[in-house]
């Protein structure tokens, strides 16, 4: 891949799956073929650079592939679908996506659904509508989150916010150990 293409790259936007591999660069998002280097198409994403620059300097878009469906979450832009084959939008969610403390926004596949951070709500993969909501039962005894991306399973989504926190998926109950989290960055 020349430096053309990559000139403007969003930290931590690289996914790859298969022989494809998609970025962002400023406000593009690319697919490649990553056996040839050869591009399959480009489309155009509203990003948040300058508004992130000011607000928090590690949240950048996060993306994610599935199937032949590219996912795009960005903090101002939301959560949106693309067709890996030829880029083109298959759908978007009207919530907001938000992000961690200096982390970007999370996006996760898990138990048929993508899900999106904090509000923790669980979108059809092929259509968008929201499916599932998962809230967090739990209060306190802190309540911001860490400056590191939460993670997920097939079954949990694991929160940084107060300790260690398991929400499980399938059933309305959080696993929690509030003495173990990350350190600030």
């Amino acid at each position: 891949i020349d430096g053309k293409r990559t000139r403007d790259y969003e930290g931590v936007s690289l996914t790859v799956d298969g022989d494809m591999l998609v970025y962002q660069a400023g406000k593009k998002l690319l697919c490649v073929d990553r056996n040839t280097g050869e591009q399959e198409w480009q489309t155009p994403v509203e990003t948040s650079w300058l508004a992130r620059s000011k607000r928090s300097a590690g949240s950048n878009a996060t993306i994610v592939m599935h199937g032949d469906i590219v996912y795009r979450a960005e903090s101002n832009d939301g959560l949106k679908a693309y067709a890996l084959h030829d880029g083109r939008l298959l759908w978007q969610s009207e919530d907001p996506v938000k992000f961690g403390y200096l982390s970007s926004p999370d996006l996760f596949i898990a138990g048929g659904a993508v899900w999106v951070q904090r509000n923790c709500t669980g979108f059809d993969l092929l259509t968008g509508e929201p499916i599932k909501q998962r809230g967090n039962p739990r209060s306190g005894p802190m309540g911001h989150d860490r400056c590191h991306r939460n993670k997920a399973t097939t079954q949990y989504v694991i929160h940084g916010r107060a300790g260690v926190e398991f929400l499980d998926m399938s059933a309305d109950r959080v696993i929690a150990d509030h003495w173990v989290r990350g350190a600030c960055q």
